[in-house]
Order: C-alpha cells, then sequence, then structure tokens
C-alpha cells in the first residue's frame, strides 16, 4: 500500500490506515478491476444479556436480533460479555 498502488474512490493511499466517509466505496490495486460495495456503520448500544456476534450455538440472544430492521449484512465489531453493556459498530 505504501508504493501508491491502492485507491480508493480515485484517491492513491499511502498510508495504513485510512478514513473513510462515503457509503459507496471502489478500490483497486495496481490497475486492476475494482472492489465496489455500499456500506454503513452502525453505532449500538448494546444492552446487558445480549451476545455480541451473530449467531449463538446456545441460541441466547444476540446484538443481531437488535437490527431486525436493518437489511445489510452486519458484522459486530468489538466484545462485550453478555453480562455487559456499551457501544459497538
Amino acid at each position: 500500500m505504501l508504493e501508491g498502488r491502492v485507491t480508493v474512490n480515485g484517491a492513491t493511499v499511502r498510508e495504513l490506515a485510512r478514513r473513510r466517509i462515503r457509503r459507496t466505496t471502489s478500490a483497486s490495486t495496481a490497475g486492476e478491476s475494482g472492489l465496489r460495495r455500499s456500506a454503513a456503520t452502525v453505532l449500538l448500544n448494546k444492552p446487558r444479556g445480549y451476545m455480541t456476534t451473530r449467531s449463538d450455538p446456545q441460541q441466547r440472544p444476540t446484538v443481531i436480533d437488535l437490527l431486525a430492521g436493518v437489511r445489510e449484512y452486519v458484522y459486530p465489531v468489538g466484545r462485550l460479555d453478555f453480562d455487559s453493556e456499551g457501544l459497538l459498530l
């Protein structure tokens, strides 16, 4: 990446971390076809009594259950215990 072979939304990326603000992102590496995805970030205040995962083998409620109206595929980012509450992305 530091060689300037990666572009995001047409701009050359030369740093290892980059803040993304747009909902739609296109990327390419060394001129190869780009990745185009629509993405959004969801902030969730996880209440106690939910697992921070997409599914639970013990059938406990998960944070995905709290996002019933969200149609996009959601990846929970962050780890909070079942009995903890706090902010997740």
